[in-house]
């Protein structure tokens, strides 16, 4: 029977004659009588040896179990019985706790309410609280009865100011049952509330859980930051002797004050489902009673964005002479800074330096940078990428993102020998001397064909000048159709 005494595994109110319709099953009651019988000679001998009356309540007589000896008689006949069946008597244990127990919680703004978990008392009732079945009630009555248990045992709010009681039955596995009174008090957290510790740092180019791969994200609020730096702060607070202290850290005020998800890794925690910034919780309780000591939110997490810059297009220039060699994919004097603009779009240049670099590990680094992106060379002929490094001047935070390439296009080659134009010196109305070598309307597109040499005339455009250097600088064109000779040589570009 799941029944059970104190502690002393004896039980007084036994009532056997529940046993009754168990024992006869589809037996008239009328015809038989049951009797019970401490040794089964008693049940075996008649109905008054060893015999227990059935109907007051019957205390055990051993410890724990006490087998129960039964024996059905015929009424008509006595000769007519059966002893053969018995049953024990066990006494089961309830579960052993402490009767009375006390919830300290701190008080985070001084209203003289806060937020309980029940659940923590459970170590105080019982040292075998892992086995148990704990439910809480906001009074005695509803505990005895079962009735009416709260609902939310982890966010309890004291009903009175300062100081509130409830109840909790605890049910071991044996299905036994005692209740325990759980007293709670609000008290004054030992952190002054002015304590408050800030840590900034910058997105970063990872994905939301810290790792390198096709979901990195420099835009999504969310970093990792080391605030391990304040445990020791929080600890120096609490120095009494004796004192035994152990200091947790919650994402929010409804963790902490139920004390579940603490954050395990201070020192390199990421801001997972609070993007850009947000608000540690600190918990400081006592190790030795569970009281709790301090709580608050002393720590803000900030993070900075990264500049947020635009793509540029590629800087493409012709090969010059300037490098000494017009056919060698080098340019000097290229000029890098016209690309600023364009990355930083509405940024204002007054906030951000922005830099260049050769490669991408300079610029994650900010290493290397171009000395003079005014008078830039390029060392890697006809095409060489670089990298542009933009970095807040306030926050530090930077974009590595953007690069471009320089491309150095080949001069068109012309033909080391294109045959003179030759015309004849036609007297006219403008020029009556046919010795003065002197001619008008002269066609120098006739040498176009000679000098593309077979290149696509719409790609290529051909133009000639008098001398070389104005070729070279592409500036005074002749006509190509009405050209007038002045004897000294044209020349194609």
């Amino acid at each position: 029977m799941n029944n059970g005494g104190d502690t002393d595994s004896f039980y007084n109110n036994f009532l056997l004659s529940t046993k009754d319709s168990e024992i006869l099953g589809l037996l008239d009651p009328n015809l038989c009588t049951i009797t019970y019988h401490k040794s089964f000679i008693g049940a075996q001998t008649d109905q008054f040896t060893d015999v227990i009356d059935k109907t007051i309540p019957y205390r055990n007589k051993t410890a724990h179990s006490q087998t129960i000896y039964v024996r059905v008689e015929n009424n008509a006949n006595a000769v007519c019985n059966d002893a053969s069946v018995s049953f024990n008597l066990t006494v089961l244990k309830l579960p052993i706790i402490n009767a009375v127990v006390e919830l300290k919680q701190c008080d985070n703004d001084t209203d003289a309410f806060a937020d309980f978990n029940l659940e923590e008392a459970r170590t105080d009732i019982s040292a075998d609280y892992l086995n148990e079945t704990f439910v809480y009630y906001g009074s005695l009555a509803d505990a005895q009865k079962n009735t009416s248990p709260i609902i939310n045992p982890l966010v309890f709010q004291n009903r009175k100011v300062t100081k509130d009681t409830v109840w909790a039955t605890v049910t071991n596995t044996n299905g036994c049952e005692r209740i325990a009174q759980i007293n709670l008090t609000v008290s004054t957290t030992g952190i002054p509330a002015s304590f408050l510790r800030t840590f900034n740092t910058c997105d970063d180019l990872l994905d939301s859980n810290g790792n390198n791969n096709v979901n990195n994200n420099d835009t999504d609020g969310i970093s990792s930051f080391d605030f391990s730096s304040v445990d020791s702060e929080i600890r120096n607070l609490f120095t009494a002797v004796g004192q035994q202290i152990d200091v947790t850290y919650y994402r929010n005020e409804a963790d902490a004050a139920a004390e579940i998800n603490a954050i395990n890794d201070i020192t390199n925690y990421r801001n997972i489902g609070y993007p850009n910034t947000q608000t540690i919780y600190v918990r400081v309780d006592n190790t030795l009673d569970n009281d709790c000591l301090g709580f608050g939110p002393h720590i803000f997490l900030n993070i900075d964005p990264v500049p947020n810059i635009n793509p540029t297009n590629n800087l493409e220039l012709c090969d010059d002479f300037d490098s000494g060699n017009f056919d060698d994919g080098i340019n000097i004097n290229i000029d890098l800074n016209p690309q600023i603009s364009t990355i930083l779009g509405s940024l204002s240049p007054m906030d951000y330096d922005v830099s260049f670099h050769r490669n991408e590990a300079d610029a994650n680094t900010g290493n290397a940078p171009i000395a003079n992106p005014s008078n830039f060379t390029n060392t890697i002929r006809d095409l060489q990428t670089i990298y542009v490094r933009v970095v807040n001047k306030t926050t530090g935070c930077f974009n590595t993102k953007v690069k471009f390439d320089i491309i150095i296009h080949p001069l068109p080659t012309i033909a080391s020998s294109i045959l003179d134009l030759k015309v004849c010196d036609v007297p006219n109305s403008i020029d009556s001397d046919p010795r003065n070598r002197l001619a008008q309307n002269i066609s120098l597109g006739d040498r176009d064909a000679d000098v593309l040499d077979g290149r696509d005339p719409n790609i290529f455009l051909v133009s000639y000048h008098k001398t070389l250097q104005d070729a070279i600088d592409n500036i005074s064109p002749l006509s190509k159709t009405n050209y007038a000779n002045d004897p000294l040589t044209t020349n194609a570009s």
